[in-house]
C-alpha cells in the first residue's frame, strides 16, 4: 500500500514532551528495535529507493520493505510499505540473514522473487521508543530514537491519506505549545547509515 507520512525533526526531548502534554494520554508506548539489511551494494536503497528492516516491538516482530520512497522538502514522505507479522524460529537471531531470505514473508518474497535482490547482510540496529498519540482522526508518533552513534533524536510522524488537510492543524497546535520545529529531511535509514560505526 502507498504510505504517506508527515515527518517533522524535535530539536529536544524537552520540545518533544511539551508536544506529548499537548495531546491525549497515549495510546500505546511502543519499545522498538529495527533491525536493517541491504546487500553489500546497497541495491534496495540505490536501485528500489527503499529499505527493508525487521522491528522488534515490544514482544512483537515485524518484517517491512519500502519501497520507491520519495521526500519532499517538507517532510512529507510517501512510499510503498509491505510489512507483516512474524514469529521466528526460537533460536534466530538477527544477524542469521539465512534463515531470513529464505523465509515465504511477503516483503521478502517482493524483493527476493519479484525484484531479484538474490542476498542481503545485515547491517546493524537501531532503537526507538514512540508514544503513540489520538489527534483528531489520526495518530501522531513522538519518537525517541538513539542514533547508532549514540546521539539521541527526536521526530514527530503522523500517517495520513490527506496532508493538506491535517498539515494546518498540525501546525496550529505546534504554534499553540510554541514548539518550533523543522521538516525532516533524511529518513530513519538513512540517518542510522550516517551515524553507523563502520
Amino acid at each position: 500500500m502507498i504510505e504517506t507520512e508527515i515527518k517533522l525533526r524535535i530539536r529536544s526531548a524537552e520540545d518533544l514532551a511539551r508536544i506529548a502534554r499537548a495531546l491525549p494520554e497515549p495510546l500505546s508506548v511502543r519499545r522498538q528495535v529495527n533491525h536493517y539489511y541491504d546487500t553489500p551494494d546497497r541495491e534496495i536503497q540505490a536501485r528500489l529507493a527503499g529499505m527493508f528492516r525487521v522491528r522488534r516491538e515490544n514482544d512483537v516482530w515485524l518484517a517491512c520493505a519500502k519501497l520507491g520512497a520519495r521526500l519532499a522538502a517538507d517532510g512529507t514522505l510517501q512510499s510503498t510499505e509491505i510489512e507483516v507479522p512474524w514469529l521466528p524460529p526460537p533460536d534466530w537471531q538477527p544477524t542469521d540473514t539465512q534463515t531470513l531470505w529464505a523465509s515465504d514473508l511477503k516483503p521478502i518474497r517482493k524483493l527476493r522473487d519479484e525484484l531479484g535482490v538474490a542476498d542481503v547482510v545485515y547491517l546493524g540496529a537501531m532503537k526507538n521508543e514512540r508514544t503513540v498519540h489520538a489527534f483528531g482522526e489520526v495518530w501522531i508518533e513522538l519518537d525517541r530514537l538513539t542514533l547508532p552513534d549514540g546521539t539521541p533524536d527526536y521526530e514527530l510522524e503522523l500517517e495520513t491519506d490527506h496532508p493538506e488537510v491535517v498539515r494546518p492543524e498540525l501546525e496550529a497546535l505546534l504554534r499553540r505549545v510554541n514548539v518550533p520545529v523543522e521538516p525532516q529531511t533524511r529518513t530513519k535509514f538513512e540517518r542510522f547509515l550516517r551515524t553507523r560505526r563502520a
